[in-house]
């Protein structure tokens, strides 16, 4: 329900549709977590991941910790696909009855969003690059535990038990 009370609340803010719960736990953390160096990673950017970046990015700098690297995770809102005219050559059926076209469905004309899970490699690139946190619009629940675990780890992506075990983690 919360990808579509946020396409509601960013429907009428752009600035808005992200978790604002998570930025006001990282405004009583955020002195903590900079003091620790611990990474945060969180799938709090919804549908407006840019937006609550910038907004973290300037918590940070508002409490002195500019060295903090924010990195957000993008490429999961595909709402561009289906609302514009173009969408009618992508032929998008559902996962369990491949016979059901998206353009087949009745209330096609009444989309408001539409996302795409990611998975954990930006996350993990992320990670890499130095950021210290990491904001992710839609990712897979297990997303964050394989991401961090496989960042830490220094996992490739052909370590498949690894992986497994963290996404069984990650899952729990």
């Amino acid at each position: 329900m919360n990808i579509a009370w946020n396409a509601i609340i960013k429907k009428e803010n752009l600035d808005l549709g992200y978790e604002a719960g998570f930025l006001t736990q990282l405004e009583d953390s955020i002195d903590e977590i900079a003091s620790k160096g611990i990474k945060v990673i969180t799938n709090a950017g919804a549908l407006n991941t840019e937006a609550l970046t910038r907004k973290v990015e300037d918590l940070c700098k508002k409490r002195g910790h500019q060295k903090l690297i924010v990195a957000s995770v993008i490429g999961d809102d595909v709402s561009s696909l289906l609302l514009n005219s173009s969408a009618q050559t992508f032929k998008l059926s559902h996962l369990d009855h491949e016979e059901d076209s998206l353009q087949d469905w009745t209330l096609a004309s009444e989309v408001e969003c539409a996302v795409a899970y990611l998975g954990a490699q930006g996350i993990i690139t992320a990670l890499n690059h130095g950021a210290d946190i990491v904001i992710c619009g839609r990712v897979t629940d297990a997303s964050p535990v394989i991401g961090a675990a496989a960042w830490w780890h220094g996992w490739k992506e052909d370590l498949f038990d690894e992986l497994a075990g963290a996404l069984v983690a990650g899952r729990e």
